[in-house]
C-alpha cells in the first residue's frame, strides 16, 4: 500500500465506516443515479451516480455527511464484472471538506450453494482538503459491504497524516 505523508503530520493507521441508504439519502442531499444501457449485445451499461450517506465510525471524520459521485462501467451475465471511478466528499462542517479519490471493482465470486455473490473493493486516496481537514493526507484500501436491499457500508481502511 501507497503511504502518502506531509512533513506536518505523521501518517497513522485509518479506518472508517460510512452508511449511505442508495434509496433515501440524507435529508436535504439528493440522490441520482442514470444508466445507459448498451443496445449492441454485450449486456454492458454505464451509470452515473450522486449518492449520500454519514460516517458512522469514530474518529476524525466521525458524524460527516458524505456524497458519493461516481461514474461505473457494468458489465452483466453469469459473472457481473465492473469498475468504476469517483469522488467521496465529506463534510464536517461550514468550510470542512475532504475529498477522496476512489477508484472500485466489482467482481462475482461464489458463495455458499454456490450462488454467485458480488464482492466490491478498490483504492481511495485524499484528493483535496479544507478547513479542519486541511493538510490531511493518505491513501488506502476500500470495500462495500451490501447490509440490506438499500443499504450499503463502505469499509476505508489505510494511513491519514494529521492535519
Amino acid at each position: 500500500m501507497l503511504v502518502i505523508s506531509d512533513l506536518a503530520g505523521v501518517s497513522k493507521p485509518f479506518t472508517a465506516e460510512l452508511r449511505f441508504d442508495i434509496k433515501k439519502g440524507e435529508p436535504g442531499l439528493s440522490n441520482e443515479y442514470t444508466k445507459l444501457e448498451f443496445a449492441d449485445g454485450s449486456n454492458r451499461y454505464i451509470a452515473q451516480v450522486r449518492r449520500s450517506g454519514k460516517v458512522v465510525s469514530s474518529g476524525v471524520l466521525h458524524g460527516a455527511t458524505v456524497q458519493d459521485w461516481g461514474y461505473h462501467e457494468v458489465t452483466l451475465g453469469p459473472d457481473t464484472n465492473g469498475r468504476g471511478a469517483g469522488y467521496l466528499i465529506m463534510t464536517s462542517g461550514p468550510g470542512d471538506l475532504l475529498y477522496l479519490k476512489t477508484q472500485l471493482r466489482q467482481i462475482t465470486v461464489p458463495s455458499r450453494g454456490n450462488e454467485p455473490r458480488s464482492v466490491f473493493n478498490g483504492l481511495w486516496e485524499v484528493s483535496g482538503a479544507t478547513g479542519k481537514f486541511k493538510g490531511l493526507q493518505g491513501s488506502g484500501t476500500l470495500r462495500i459491504e451490501r447490509l440490506s436491499e438499500s443499504v450499503r457500508q463502505w469499509i476505508l481502511e489505510g494511513e491519514l497524516s494529521e492535519p
